[in-house]
């Protein structure tokens, strides 16, 4: 273990993450049940990481099928669905190698994905082919230009890692500092709201942000989206002096400087078009 392991500041972070899974899944469930009857849906949860959002889905009534190219993801999903008591079916694949997959869904998740696969556009072009005409595709992934994720990547907590490339993040965190192994495929390259407005025009979808909604109930249920102690300090200490509505009164859906500069992170929901 070399000096910058040791001093690793992720290591809680992560732990604290996988812990919350189905807190930050019933922040899915209270967005997709604006839109859809989840008791009658079929959803695909691409990505689906420890299975939050699988379980949580599947607790509301919906027939979920969970995929991740991870095996331990994998297994921890399945744990977390058998301790909620109820079934799940998994495959354990990459988003991008969902060309057999051919049946019609209500709904397809990308949660914290993009960033993190090799082509981005494959993605959502498999998720374009598994929504019937009118589905919809749930979507959160960080801004690059925040300056929140400037001063702390949400992945590693380094400055200014949000702005560059996936082979010069992987130099950093694997090879400078031995946080994560050279294999490891999964490295998060960020992206800028231009970027996702080109995939949702090219691929036929119509799509808004869903900021608000959750924020509002991230604001009565925190652990759905913030786990790192700095930012459950700065919400505590807000509600503490009555600032928290301030706070929700910034957020908003609109197309402006809000989204582009200042977001962390971006919730979407895009509706597949009838073609």
């Amino acid at each position: 273990m070399n000096f910058f392991q040791r001093f690793n500041p992720n290591h809680n972070h992560y732990r604290k993450y996988a812990e919350a899974a189905l807190a930050r899944g019933n922040l899915v469930v209270h967005v997709l049940s604006s839109v859809l009857d989840l008791k009658k849906a079929r959803i695909v949860d691409i990505g689906c990481g420890a299975g939050g959002a699988s379980v949580a889905l599947a607790k509301a009534g919906a027939d979920v099928l969970a995929v991740d190219p991870d095996g331990q993801r994998m297994e921890a999903a399945k744990e977390l669905a058998r301790l909620n008591g109820v079934g799940l079916c998994c495959l354990p694949i990459e988003g991008e190698k969902l060309d057999d997959l051919d049946e019609k869904y209500d709904a397809v998740l990308l949660l914290d994905v993009l960033e993190h696969v090799a082509n981005p556009e494959q993605v959502l072009r498999n998720a374009k082919r598994l929504l019937r005409p009118g589905g919809w595709l749930y979507l959160s992934t960080p801004n690059r230009w925040s300056p929140l994720n400037l001063l702390s990547d949400p992945h590693y907590s380094l400055p200014l890692v949000a702005l560059l490339k996936r082979r010069t993040v992987r130099k950093i965190v694997a090879d400078i500092l031995g946080w994560h192994s050279k294999q490891k495929k999964d490295f998060a390259q960020l992206f800028a709201v231009h970027f996702l407005h080109s995939l949702f025009r090219k691929y036929g979808f119509d799509w808004q942000f869903v900021n608000r909604q959750a924020a509002t109930f991230a604001l009565e249920n925190p652990h759905c989206l913030w786990t790192k102690s700095w930012h459950l300090f700065i919400l505590n200490l807000a509600k503490k002096y009555r600032a928290d509505k301030m706070l929700l009164s910034v957020v908003n859906d609109a197309p402006g400087v809000f989204n582009k500069w200042l977001n962390p992170t971006w919730y979407i929901l895009a509706r597949r078009n009838q073609s």
